[in-house]
């Protein structure tokens, strides 16, 4: 908002930006097609945040 205030905003800058936000979302979408197609449920995101002990016990957090 303040680059557009300040006249510093070009259409070049944005149209990186607007790529750089596609890229992410596209990472997002191939990881959670991927999820999904081989039924791991999410086990990378849970392992990386609790114990495999808590995967067995059926509590997660």
């Amino acid at each position: 908002m303040c680059a557009w205030k300040a006249g510093r905003l070009h259409s070049r800058t944005v149209l990186y930006g607007y790529a750089r936000k596609a890229r992410v979302f596209m990472v997002i979408i191939a990881a959670n097609s991927a999820d999904q197609t081989f039924g791991v449920d999410g086990a990378l995101a849970v392992n990386s945040r609790s114990s495999g002990s808590a995967m067995c016990n059926g509590s997660f957090f």
